[in-house]
């Protein structure tokens, strides 16, 4: 690839890095300064939190927005570790690095160690999704893809304490330097994928069908090391006592696993009974990353049925929850989107830009789970 145009995707992605990094950060201390009573239901959990409050001054109005739900918990365990059995359906990687982090950084609070982890984990998503769309087609329009992505509903959260931005930016850069045949990096990054969380496996996908598509001999085993992070990660919690996640998903999450169909019809069934724009909007962005799919090279679209699937799995309760930002997991549709006309891109990225705007405020107000 010309450096220059290296060099114009790296200057795009720390641009729309800072961007949204200081836009999202303003919109959240401006939204949580509006009076408005919050859903106690939503705002309860099983663990006692410590939250700020309008007395913390400057921390309430740059961390006190950010402190909702996983991110909770992934605060908690960086400052407790992994003390009950609820807290390990969140993986470890990302609790580690703010850990890390916060020690390297004493004075820096860990869910302000979580969102810089985040933000520069943002930056590598953006850069790295240019550069899989460069690989796609020379005529995609890269900066497209990347908005219709960033904007998504749900993109703040790869700016918020969440590991999303984490998972994606090792997700995208393994399937990166698998297309170069660097197998070891492509397998390490993959792995650390599989160990931020447990839809970070299905990298293993796309690299061994690129694998054996291109390389067929030993050199490409390390393909293959996404694939152990679960089954690494499950006998951990066996060896320290802890229950199987299935479980505790089960007894502590109000979620069972089904077959994906049966969880999709059930969302269907759910919303001609009790209409809701929330369960309406997670069934259309399944039902468009799915559509999607089908424009993409194999590889990529076995990828984006897998994390499809994958999420599907999980029988919720309320049904298909946070599936908007599941759906980001499949990010290669979002490339495939690129291709469109600035006709349907314009529009398009205006119209998940208020979603997207709304949603932040109603996370703020803990009036959305996601």
């Amino acid at each position: 690839m010309p450096s220059a145009r290296r060099s114009a995707f790296v200057h795009r992605a720390l641009a729309l890095t800072l961007v949204l990094r200081i836009v999202y950060s303003l919109l959240a201390a401006f939204f949580i300064r509006i009076p408005l009573d919050h859903d106690a239901a939503l705002a309860t959990t099983n663990a006692t939190w410590t939250l700020y409050t309008p007395a913390d001054g400057w921390r309430y109005l740059l961390l006190g927005p950010w402190q909702r739900y996983d991110a909770l918990w992934y605060d908690h365990i960086a400052t407790a570790g992994y003390d009950r059995a609820k807290a390990t359906v969140f993986y470890p990687l990302y609790p580690i690095l703010m850990r890390t982090l916060h020690a390297l950084l004493p004075f820096a609070p860990t869910i302000l160690c979580g969102l810089l982890i985040s933000t520069v984990a943002a930056f590598f998503v953006f850069w790295g999704l240019q550069e899989l769309a460069d690989d796609e087609s020379r005529k995609t329009a890269a900066l497209r893809g990347l908005l219709l992505f960033a904007l998504w509903p749900t993109g703040f959260i790869l700016f918020a304490g969440y590991a999303e931005a984490l998972l994606l930016a090792l997700m995208v850069w393994s399937i990166w330097f698998g297309r170069r045949n660097q197998w070891w990096l492509a397998g390490f990054l993959g792995l650390l994928a599989g160990l931020t969380k447990a839809t970070g496996c299905l990298v293993a996908i796309p690299l061994l069908l690129c694998a054996w598509r291109t390389n067929r001999n030993y050199r490409s085993a390390p393909a293959l090391l996404p694939a152990f992070a679960y089954p690494l990660y499950q006998l951990w919690l066996h060896r320290s006592g802890f229950p199987a996640s299935t479980e505790v998903y089960r007894q502590d999450w109000h979620t069972t696993v089904s077959m994906p169909w049966i969880t999709l019809i059930d969302g269907f069934r759910q919303f001609h009974a009790e209409p809701g724009w929330v369960l309406g909007a997670s069934l259309v962005a399944t039902l468009l990353v799915l559509a999607g799919s089908f424009f993409l090279r194999r590889e990529l679209a076995l990828f984006c049925w897998a994390v499809i699937a994958f999420f599907l799995l999980k029988h919720t309760d309320p049904i298909m929850q946070s599936s908007m930002r599941y759906s980001m997991i499949a990010f290669p549709v979002f490339i495939a989107a690129g291709r469109f006309t600035h006709l349907i891109t314009v529009p398009l990225t205006t119209f998940f830009l208020l979603l997207n705007v709304a949603c932040l405020f109603l996370v703020v107000h803990w009036g959305l789970i996601i």
